[in-house]
């Protein structure tokens, strides 16, 4: 990065780094998305019964939004 940051790599070198970053960036995601997809969060309703639900991070995203 500190290369990058400072211009000394040529245009070819910059390419470079930048793909290798984005298939980072990508393999990344895909781990996310996986894991996600495995979580469950156990729930507790007002009554004391407990559940599970599946986890939704947009969901978890449109939560902290509200507040």
């Amino acid at each position: 990065m500190e290369q990058l940051e400072k211009g000394e790599l040529s245009l070819d070198q910059t390419l470079a780094k930048y793909e290798i970053g984005i298939k980072m960036y990508t393999q990344c995601h895909k781990i996310l998305e996986s894991t996600e997809k495995k979580i469950t969060l156990l729930l507790k309703k007002e009554a004391g019964e407990t559940y599970v639900e599946e986890f939704n991070l947009e969901k978890t995203h449109d939560v902290n939004k509200s507040t």
